[in-house]
């Protein structure tokens, strides 16, 4: 389960504490569930081991425990265990694993504590973007349509064409479409590069044979 789905389920098991007379511990609940925010496309497995304390919690004297905290987490377990997914029920024991590492300690000293270490993990890297990048495609087609006949030429665009990273397997297979022949978009980089190609060979093999076949009727 990702981060952001067990969050929304801590909150609403929250507000059913709240609404019965537990309001104390639902809005301990609700200030340790903000450890998430931030990271809510993490699935909770991993996000557990980031959160995993790396050093002591520093203690307070007053406050809610996080000892007060796993008993309802843990009556909630036991409730739900005939009847939620294994999935939720395992994410949820995860957390109670990660609150037991430090059960004397405050949740307004543990929420800090997890949050600051979290920060020194760096950043997820964002997902490329999988649009197409037409401008770019346009560009190169306008120079292979161009350029195509001539040997040195062609030989400079491909090797740019080849060495770009902004060409992706996408990018490649919508100028081998247009350029070459039909290209589903799933068609490795690779394969569209020699469909590419293909097209400047063709070329000059027909001017070869063209050539040859005039030179025999000459004779």
């Amino acid at each position: 389960m990702k981060v952001g789905d067990f969050k929304k389920q801590l909150v609403s098991f929250s507000k059913v504490l709240e609404a019965g007379n537990s309001k104390t511990i639902a809005q301990e609940i609700n200030h340790l569930a903000t450890i998430f925010d931030g990271h809510e496309s993490l699935m909770i497995a991993k996000f557990m081991k980031l959160a995993t304390p790396s050093s002591n919690v520093q203690k307070a004297a007053n406050g809610i425990l996080l000892l007060d905290v796993l008993s309802p987490l843990r009556e909630l377990e036991k409730f739900l265990t005939p009847c939620a997914k294994l999935a939720f029920l395992k994410d949820l024991h995860l957390l109670i694993d990660l609150l037991a590492t430090s059960p004397n300690t405050t949740v307004s000293d543990f929420v800090p504590f997890i949050k600051s270490q979290l920060t020194s993990i760096p950043a997820q890297k964002k997902r490329q973007s999988t649009s197409l990048n037409k401008a770019l495609v346009e560009e190169y087609l306008r120079r292979l349509k161009a350029d195509y006949k001539d040997v040195d030429t062609f030989r400079i665009i491909f090797e740019e064409l080849k060495r770009d990273r902004a060409i992706r397997k996408q990018e490649a297979a919508a100028i081998s479409d247009e350029f070459a022949y039909a290209t589903p978009p799933s068609t490795a980089k690779k394969t569209s590069l020699e469909r590419i190609k293909s097209v400047h060979q063709h070329y000059h093999s027909s001017v070869l044979n063209e050539k040859a076949m005039g030179g025999r009727s000459a004779a």
